[in-house]
Parts: C-alpha cells; sequence; structure tokens
C-alpha cells in the first residue's frame, strides 16, 4: 500500500484567484449599467468563495493505494472512506482530475497538477485511477 499526499500549493491557490478576477472583470466589462455590472460581480464573488470554502473543507489530502488496486481517500474534513467508483475526467502527464465515488452522498473532486507531487507520484496515480477495481470487502489484502 502506498500514499501519495496531495497538497494544495500555492500555484492551485493563485489559479483560483485568477479565475475569480477572470469572471468579475468580464462581469465589469459588459456594456449595462454600473449598478447592474457591480451586482452580478458580487454575485459572480460570493459565488466563487462559497465554492471555495466547499472544495477546501472536501478536497482529497491523501490517496492511499492498495496492493489490489483499491483506493481509499483521506479529505480536508477527516473522513476517510473507500473509494467504490471513479468518473474519469483528465487524465494526463500534466494533469489528473477525476471525480471520486464512495458511499451514499460520498464524493469528491480530484485535481491534482503534475506540479504538484513528484513525477513517479503523479506517475502512480495516473497508473491507479485507470487500472483501478473497486474492492467489495475492504478488508481484503
Amino acid at each position: 500500500m502506498s500514499t501519495i499526499e496531495l497538497p494544495l500549493t500555492r500555484r492551485m491557490h493563485g489559479y483560483a484567484h485568477l479565475l475569480l478576477l477572470t469572471a468579475a472583470g468580464m462581469v465589469l466589462a459588459c456594456p449595462i449599467a454600473w449598478v447592474w455590472r457591480l451586482g452580478c460581480a458580487a454575485c459572480v464573488a460570493v459565488s466563487w468563495l462559497v465554492l471555495w470554502r466547499r472544495f477546501r473543507r472536501q478536497r482529497p489530502v491523501s490517496l492511499q493505494i492498495h496492493r489490489n488496486g483499491g483506493l481509499s481517500c483521506r479529505l480536508a474534513s477527516a473522513q476517510t472512506w473507500t473509494v467504490t467508483g471513479i468518473r474519469p475526467g483528465v487524465i494526463r502527464p500534466w494533469l489528473v482530475s477525476a471525480r471520486l465515488l464512495g458511499g451514499p452522498g460520498q464524493r469528491c473532486e480530484l485535481f491534482v497538477l503534475g506540479t504538484c507531487v513528484s513525477d513517479a507520484q503523479h506517475r502512480e496515480l495516473r497508473r491507479a485511477l485507470i487500472g483501478f477495481r473497486p474492492v467489495t470487502d475492504p478488508t481484503q489484502p
């Protein structure tokens, strides 16, 4: 069994803030009255803040890769659960994006840039996601 720690790096913080600035800038550049521009920009900022806080609470902080092909996920909220399904988004050498599914109501978004972890860990993560096999009994080795 190996564990891959998934840090939230400064670069990811920067990308998130850049996304907010881009969306708010696009709203402010619209040819409508300033009252509407400011109101819409405030709505964009509030939605971004809510989504960012939810992501920080529910983001995976580590993945355990079991010898039998199963995965366990530990979230920032200190929950740990066995992954029962994966919906892959992008699995490339520079980016891994997937939705990890656990039991009822358990899911999290996995978003790992190639620069967040070492090359060997990123390769191991890609292999684990591509070769994932759900484990019916988590006590099996």
